[in-house]
């Protein structure tokens, strides 16, 4: 959108009326206005795909610290990866919503075959303090070890 902006001459006013842009928006149209919000919004965007990924990277290396807890796939990720947990995900994510934690998604349903295996997300609204607590709750999911903070 930006470089098609760039390259687009600014179109003429029609004495007949606002533009179709102006019609949509339902306000005039500052062309630089524009341009310097979607330079913005790709800014943020960076840096919160940035975030995504450090905080993924981050929640992985916690989770694989608890017993039993391994990574499924080598490859790289973004903001989601596989683990293999040591019991079926479904009796995982039941013990895990005793502590108010919504767990990573079974992938049996969709993968029979991988009935140990889940699908974690972690995005940039997540908090290390989450992290944390969901890589303590699944040690005392799995009875491996004291909570840790």
């Amino acid at each position: 959108l930006y470089a098609a902006l760039r390259k687009q001459p600014e179109a003429p006013r029609s004495p007949s009326g606002p533009s179709p842009a102006e019609t949509f928006l339902g306000a005039p149209v500052n062309r630089e206005a524009l341009l310097a919000r979607v330079e913005g919004d790709s800014q943020r965007l960076r840096e919160m795909a940035e975030q995504n990924v450090s905080k993924a990277q981050f929640a992985l290396g916690e989770l694989l610290k608890v017993s039993g807890i391994r990574r499924a796939f080598a490859g790289p990720f973004f903001n989601e990866f596989t683990v293999i947990l040591p019991q079926s995900a479904e009796q995982v994510n039941k013990r895990l919503l005793d502590d108010h934690i919504v767990g990573p998604l079974s992938l049996k349903p969709f993968y029979p075959r991988l009935q140990d295996h889940a699908l974690v997300c972690v995005t940039e609204t997540t908090s290390r303090a989450d992290i944390e607590h969901l890589a303590s709750s699944l040690r005392l999911a799995l009875g491996s070890g004291p909570q840790h903070p």
